[in-house]
């Protein structure tokens, strides 16, 4: 997605953060336990019943823990090391500050999100249960913007934005460290030695 701008058309700002949540749910549907011990891709099934389908909180859950699982805390640290916000550490920080509570996103929700960024960012030590805080808020983020509250014009605010290309960083994040469990728990797997994060 483009924007206009005189004599020029540059990327959406948003659009990165939309593009990065698709790979992410494209990612979190597959179960990827029963996909290691059957050696293809097995997706989680759809069924009628709907007490029998597992939430998307849930599938999230399992993709964390799973990434949680399979690497060790030296590739952990490696990882966070390697993301860029673009600015001083502290003035993201601030930025997190502006996140707006409503119907989606409780005081609560985004006090947990700023202690887990803090927690992983700062003391470099991003544990399953703050990586899943961490996707909790974005994931109210992204229903915001395709079922809620989030219009085109509250997109293009400009600290809307730094907080956006921000959640597109950790969700990078994620995706980068399902790679790099699925080569430690399948070394057959081809992915490149030299993966790195990219946006």
């Amino acid at each position: 997605m483009v924007e206009y701008e005189p004599d020029s058309w540059k990327l959406f700002e948003p659009s990165k953060f939309i593009y990065s949540y698709f790979s992410f749910n494209t990612f979190y549907s597959v179960d990827w336990k029963a996909s290691i011990e059957n050696k293809q891709v097995i997706n989680y099934q759809f069924s009628e019943n709907d007490a029998e389908n597992i939430s998307e909180f849930n599938k999230i859950k399992n993709l964390i823990e799973f990434i949680h699982e399979h690497l060790t805390r030296e590739q952990l640290i490696q990882c966070l090391q390697e993301i860029r916000f673009n600015m001083p550490l502290d003035r993201v920080i601030l930025e997190l500050e502006n996140i707006q509570p409503d119907s989606r996103i409780s005081q609560s929700d985004k006090d947990e999100f700023i202690k887990a960024f803090k927690q992983a960012f700062e003391n470099q030590n991003l544990t399953a249960r703050g990586h899943k805080k961490l996707i909790r808020l974005i994931s109210s983020v992204r229903n915001n913007i395709f079922h809620g509250t989030k219009d085109i014009i509250q997109m293009s605010d400009s600290k809307q934005r730094i907080r956006l290309k921000i959640y597109t960083q950790v969700l990078t994040l994620t995706n980068s460290l399902l790679f790099l469990a699925l080569r430690n728990v399948t070394p057959e797997l081809e992915v490149p030695s030299e993966f790195r994060i990219r946006l």
